[in-house]
């Protein structure tokens, strides 16, 4: 996607995080620097620590349940990425399990089994 332009890799100018792994503290840099930014991070540590900044921020499967509110995924279509997230054990616990739930309540209030 870098290649064909559609999105653009950056590098923080300042490094005002200096814990987590290397991926989640320039993320965090890059979005306290540009904060009409939306921070998509799936790890719980450093999510709280970004709405603890105040920073605009989202993980993958709050993301999954919404496209799957809006009608934009169906119900299959939404389990198969949550199962496909929690198969790659890069997404925390905490935020695929609520997530997860969440979206099986929404399906069983608009007639799932």
């Amino acid at each position: 996607m870098v290649r064909k332009d559609l999105i653009s890799e950056n590098t923080p100018a300042f490094d005002e995080i200096d814990e987590f792994g290397p991926g989640e503290r320039d993320a965090l840099n890059l979005a306290l620097e540009h904060r009409d930014w939306i921070l998509l991070i799936d790890d719980r540590r450093p999510l709280l620590e970004a709405e603890r900044r105040g920073l605009i921020v989202l993980c993958t499967p709050v993301l999954v349940v919404d496209l799957f509110s809006e009608g934009r995924l169906d119900i299959r279509q939404a389990l198969d990425i949550s199962a496909r997230l929690a198969a790659m054990q890069t997404v925390s616990p905490d935020l695929l399990e609520p997530a997860t739930h969440h979206l099986n309540a929404i399906w069983k209030e608009h007639g799932g089994p």
